[in-house]
This record gives structure tokens, C-alpha cells and sequence, in this order.
């Protein structure tokens, strides 16, 4: 089984409903990479993502990157299921439609969005201590 979880910078919402499942995962000895998308220089939004996030470093599988470019979904996969949640111009993302896709022999959505994931993360690069101060 392999977990693969993307978002964009301003989704702190999800840092909190999805913690608890990703730890899970991570400590079981699941994949788990958390691909943050954002700017050239960390803004608030994506600092405090990174702060949700930073304790899973301590988790098992778990692995955290940062992607400079633009991502324009948020895409959330686990083994051969994936969600991909459609950004829309005036439409909120808790409103944002969701596209359930699973993993068929031809191939079509689920590769184009999960080879997408791939890209993003190839491009990433790691988190560092030096971009996350960790409340003690």
C-alpha cells in the first residue's frame, strides 16, 4: 500500500482532518509525501502548513516537499483511488468540486493527474528545519 497526499499552500483545514490519518499510515510503514505548493519566498499560508505538517517528520514514511511553480489542484491518492479537487474562478475550495477517479488498465485521468503528482514532486525539494519553527 502506498499514500500519496498533494495540496496547495492555503489549505490548513486540511493539514488538520487529514494529520491523524497520515500518521496512522506513515507509522504502519505506508509511503507518505505531502507536496506543498507555493511562491518563491514561504508566505504566511504556506508557513503555517508546514508547521501542521512538521510533526509527521517524526512518522515512520512520511516525507515533505515544497514546489515553487503553480499547482492547480489538490490531489489526494491512496493505493489505486485519487481525488482531485477542481479550483474554480469565484468558487470557494470548501465549495470546489471533487472528481473520484480509480486506477483502470487504460490508464486516462487517474495517470494524467497522478503523473502530474510525480512531476510536482520530482521538482520539489525537501523541507528543511530552516523553513519550519516548530512551536515548542
Amino acid at each position: 500500500m502506498k499514500s500519496t497526499f498533494l495540496t496547495t499552500k492555503n489549505c490548513r483545514s486540511s493539514v488538520i482532518a487529514m494529520f491523524s490519518v497520515l500518521t496512522e499510515r506513515a507509522d504502519a510503514g505506508i509511503e507518505v509525501r505531502i507536496c506543498l505548493g507555493g511562491s518563491d519566498s514561504i508566505d504566511a499560508d504556506e508557513r503555517s502548513a508546514l508547521v501542521g505538517y512538521a510533526p509527521l517528520r517524526g512518522y515512520g514514511e512520511a516525507s515533505i516537499r515544497l514546489h515553487r511553480g503553480a499547482l492547480y489542484n489538490l490531489i489526494y491518492r491512496s493505493d489505486d483511488q485519487l481525488f482531485v479537487v477542481q479550483r474554480a474562478y469565484g468558487v470557494g475550495i470548501a465549495a470546489a468540486p471533487v472528481l473520484h477517479l480509480e486506477r483502470t488498465d487504460g490508464g486516462g485521468m487517474f495517470a494524467t493527474y497522478a503523473e502530474s503528482f510525480e512531476r510536482a514532486w520530482a521538482e520539489a525539494e525537501p523541507e528543511g528545519p530552516e523553513l519550519i519553527r516548530v512551536p515548542e
